[in-house]
């Protein structure tokens, strides 16, 4: 069985994009969206699951799921936050960070 959450990034142009968190329904992602969270930078992801845990308070991406090649949808008033919708298969078990 497959299952659809959604991930929110921090995708400033010319940046590292940023893990923001991950979310069970789409209406939740897109509110966290707007409200514009800070993410953990891609460049700081293998840190975090190298130590297990985060890196100051924020935490890398799962590492099962497969992502939607484009975003849902972008938010903020900078635009640069974007939901992205991920499928996971529900028969297996999930690899948190």
């Amino acid at each position: 069985m497959k299952t659809t959450r959604y991930r929110v990034y921090e995708a400033p142009d010319g940046s590292d994009d940023a893990y923001c968190g991950e979310y069970d329904t789409l209406e939740e992602a897109q509110a966290a969206a707007e409200a514009e969270p800070a993410g953990l930078p891609r460049s700081m992801w293998d840190s975090a699951y190298a130590c297990g845990s985060h890196m100051g308070g924020l935490y890398p991406p799962p590492r099962d799921g497969v992502e939607d090649v484009e975003p849902r949808s972008w938010h903020g008033d900078s635009g640069w936050h974007c939901v992205v919708g991920v499928e996971y298969d529900t028969t297996e078990e999930r690899v948190e960070p």
